[in-house]
């Protein structure tokens, strides 16, 4: 296993170590938007639309995006 990871955030490439999670990937690529996030102003989702947990552990190749705005609740949208 690799020590490090490359994942995309938002189409961006980012590399973090490999036990890092999305939310702390987030703080190394933007810190701002981190704490937004964190603040509960948003979330996050996986290339496809399904929804992250920050403490999602990373993979390599791994596609996240982030959602400013939003219910940062786990229910589904109606």
């Amino acid at each position: 296993m690799t020590d490090r990871v490359k994942i995309f955030i938002n189409e961006q490439a980012v590399v973090v170590p490999a036990d890092h999670t999305v939310g702390s990937a987030l703080a190394v690529f933007d810190r701002s938007l981190s704490e937004t996030l964190s603040g509960g102003s948003g979330y996050f989702t996986d290339g496809v639309g399904r929804r992250l947990s920050p403490d999602t552990v990373v993979e390599e190749g791994m596609i996240v995006r982030t959602v400013s705005g939003g219910r940062s609740t786990d229910a589904p949208a109606p």
